[in-house]
């Protein structure tokens, strides 16, 4: 329904500081985006200290100037009545962007990984910097979210963490980007933040880290050619955007509700633990390893498109295949 863009990691916590202050928040659902944790990134602008009601260490904020309107805006009451209407104009707004500005389903795709390769997962276009901790400092964006942890434990907030369902395309092209290995890392990091926090509240329900990414019925859906231009994909709009009916999926399976009769839907998602996790990563680069193979014209565009913007991937390898 509404969703808050901080530009990084920071932002984030500060959002979700804000909205625990002006209404006692009982379960929160937290799309994880990987580039968010770029410790280069800033926040976007926008994002105002003195907009926020409490400080960073959770007190009064005594910077704080809201204007009733944007008080208002940030109420909980606004929030639950404005997803109604962002939810209607949904369809409507990506079947336009998906049709009239880019032409067809491929163009799209295309577009939104050339966005990405410029400048998605980085602070700015012509940066290529993407670090978890900050070499220089020493920051760790990884601290902002082990503080929204910790709170979600002390707070009792029911805090359910997922990894959205981007398309396989979006995967591969991160790996021709030189980050998968850091994408690696930071699914580490997400797992081991979780159990050091949940092991603090002995008494506190875990909470439950999804992965929807990777390779999957969904996430591999064929991407149609340039022609005919009206023929529109079941599950996605493009390499990052999934339709509704893909993140309703999502939400019944992370709130164990009953709504998705699809038989795909019982093997959708990997629950992340200290337990699984090398597991889960080997079975994901397996994966990506047969889709690089059988998809060999989505890799020559990828790659083809890394080329162009300055990435340095001619003859980039493909992890070989698991060998049973």
């Amino acid at each position: 329904g509404t969703t808050l863009k901080g530009g990084n990691m920071y932002a984030m916590f500060r959002y979700f500081q804000h909205a625990h202050a002006f209404g006692r928040l009982e379960r929160v659902v937290f799309a994880l985006d990987f580039f968010i944790f770029n410790v280069h990134r800033k926040p976007r602008e926008g994002f105002r200290e003195e907009r926020l009601a409490v400080s960073a260490d959770g007190q009064p904020n005594s910077m704080m100037q809201l204007s009733d309107q944007y008080r208002a805006l940030f109420s909980l009451d606004a929030i639950k009545a404005s997803v109604g209407t962002v939810m209607s104009q949904h369809e409507e707004i990506r079947s336009g962007i998906g049709k009239s500005q880019y032409g067809s389903p491929r163009k799209a795709f295309l577009s939104s990984e050339w966005q990405y390769l410029d400048s998605g997962w980085y602070e700015k276009s012509g940066l290529r910097d993407f670090d978890l901790i900050d070499p220089k400092t020493g920051e760790k964006t990884f601290d902002y979210f082990r503080k929204m942890v910790r709170a979600c434990y002390a707070e009792g907030i029911d805090l359910i963490l997922l990894i959205s369902p981007s398309h396989a395309r979006l995967w591969a092209t991160l790996y021709v980007a030189g980050l998968w290995p850091k994408f690696e890392q930071w699914k580490r990091e997400l797992v081991r933040v979780v159990d050091e926090e949940a092991a603090a509240f002995p008494g506190a329900k875990p909470f439950t880290l999804w992965d929807f990414s990777g390779f999957n019925s969904y996430t591999t859906e064929n991407v149609p050619p340039f022609e005919p231009v009206d023929v529109m994909m079941k599950w996605y709009w493009d390499s990052s955007h999934f339709r509704s009916d893909l993140g309703d999926i999502v939400l019944d399976i992370v709130l164990d509700s009953a709504g998705s009769d699809f038989s795909e839907a019982k093997t959708f998602g990997k629950k992340l633990t200290s337990q699984n996790i090398e597991e889960h990563l080997h079975s994901t680069r397996q994966k990506m390893s047969e889709w690089q193979q059988t998809h060999r014209r989505d890799m020559d565009e990828i790659i083809e498109q890394a080329q162009k913007a300055g990435y340095a991937v001619s003859g980039v390898p493909v992890p070989a295949p698991h060998v049973q």
